[in-house]
């Protein structure tokens, strides 16, 4: 009984987590900062959930924490649902040229290339594999405001034979775009 009252718990945080970025999206506002000192490794580690394999070299650097942990936990949940039940997800952190490279990776069907682009957007949803049909469609739009707002980007390679990779690629010092207007 607690087991299921813990887990409806978190449903309800992750449901009402999706509302407020909705609300956020509706209403044209920029994605609030606060930009932290952390390690990027550290908070691979932190929203590894069993089936997630992390790669991660140490990157100390200033971004939010709150919304690149919540870009990574909707990146990694999005791998584990689509992936190949079985295969594990990885989570890689890098930097290179003064830019960590935070990457999703999993085995699974595809991604179509005619949906590579609209998956980023809001209440958007590729056409879903293996009959998923639960979600809201913004975690990835979530996802690409977070990457956007720290000066970076987010992109998606998806095919067969290399599987699904997302990746996020932004500046270590993300601090001066803080408070900053985005493209979204």
């Amino acid at each position: 009984m607690a087991r299921k009252i813990i887990d409806n718990t978190a449903r309800i945080d992750v449901m009402t987590r999706d509302l407020l970025d909705c609300i956020v999206f509706n209403s044209g506002e920029h994605l609030p900062l606060d930009i932290v000192a952390f390690d990027m490794a550290d908070l691979a580690q932190e929203v590894a959930v069993p089936g997630v394999q992390v790669d991660a070299q140490s990157v100390p650097g200033h971004w939010c924490r709150e919304s690149m942990r919540r870009a990574l936990e909707n990146l990694l949940g999005n791998a584990m649902k689509y992936g190949t039940h079985g295969n594990p997800v990885e989570l890689m952190v890098r930097e290179e040229g003064g830019r960590v490279r935070v990457s999703v990776h999993n085995d699974g069907d595809p991604i179509p290339a005619s949906q590579l682009e609209s998956i980023f957007q809001i209440y958007r949803r590729a056409q879903a594999a293996k009959g998923h049909q639960d979600g809201w469609g913004v975690g990835l739009p979530y996802a690409r405001r977070v990457a956007e707002s720290h000066g970076g980007s987010i992109i998606v390679t998806s095919s067969v034979e290399n599987g699904t990779t997302f990746l996020i690629d932004v500046p270590v010092d993300a601090r001066p775009f803080e408070g900053a207007p985005t493209a979204a």
